[in-house]
């Protein structure tokens, strides 16, 4: 096996994002869980709860199931096209339109972190065979 083309990733598209069709001409854009941006955010998020972490003790799962849906907004969820309100209109993609999303419906946070979760979605010689085609 070889490491570098069985596990070498598109460091771009782990920060910078990949489009994904999610169906009804709707796409989302996807940056990789895990990501240095994704990980200062997840850090700044858990600041607050830094004392009770020295002390042994966990954050809530509650209070860390919010803080995740927080830092995937913030920093994996990056753009959309096609998603439309429960009248058709679309829905402009902001900050506080993707929270609400990803709060709203379990199933749409549940795609983006799947979608943020699969390395093969980042994998280098993926990216680089769609180049060649």
């Amino acid at each position: 096996m070889q490491l570098k083309k069985t596990f070498d990733t598109d460091k771009s598209s782990e920060e910078n994002g990949k489009w994904y069709d999610i169906g009804d001409n709707a796409r989302i854009k996807v940056a990789r869980f895990g990501n240095s941006k994704h990980r200062k955010a997840l850090t700044k998020l858990r600041s607050p709860y830094k004392p009770l972490l020295l002390r042994g003790g966990q954050i809530p799962e509650e209070a860390n199931d919010t803080l995740i849906t927080e830092s995937i907004a913030q920093t994996i969820l990056l753009d959309w096209e096609g998603i439309q309100d429960e009248k058709g209109h679309p829905i402009p993609f902001s900050l506080d339109n993707c929270r609400e999303a990803l709060n709203n419906y379990k199933d749409f946070l549940d795609l983006v972190s799947q979608l943020s979760l699969d390395a093969a979605n980042y994998r280098a010689v993926q990216q680089e065979e769609i180049v060649k085609k």
